[in-house]
């Protein structure tokens, strides 16, 4: 079954800017991308070795107005995808 192009750029850039994330500022030096694609399931999960998140900045996930994790939330909410997110440091 072939992607909404709506729904494949909505996903493109919300994993660029995991990737982004990743690399700029939980100073990653691996990053882990898994894709699982069915039928009625799009399943994307990104892991990275990096510092992980503190508290502070995971509650900026929930509010409006900023791009980073939230607009990732907002891009995912638009293709009614769900968006999660989890910080531990390292893997």
């Amino acid at each position: 079954m072939e992607l909404n192009s709506t729904v494949m750029e909505e996903l493109f850039c919300i994993g660029r800017e995991a990737l982004s994330n990743s690399f700029h500022h939980a100073q990653a030096t691996r990053i882990d991308v898994m894709i699982e694609y069915a039928t009625n399931t799009l399943v994307v999960t990104s892991s990275d070795d990096g510092v992980g998140m503190d508290a502070t900045t995971l509650a900026v996930f929930s509010k409006t107005g900023h791009w980073g994790l939230v607009g990732m939330k907002e891009r995912a909410s638009r293709i009614g995808a769900q968006l999660r997110c989890n910080s531990a440091p390292a893997f």
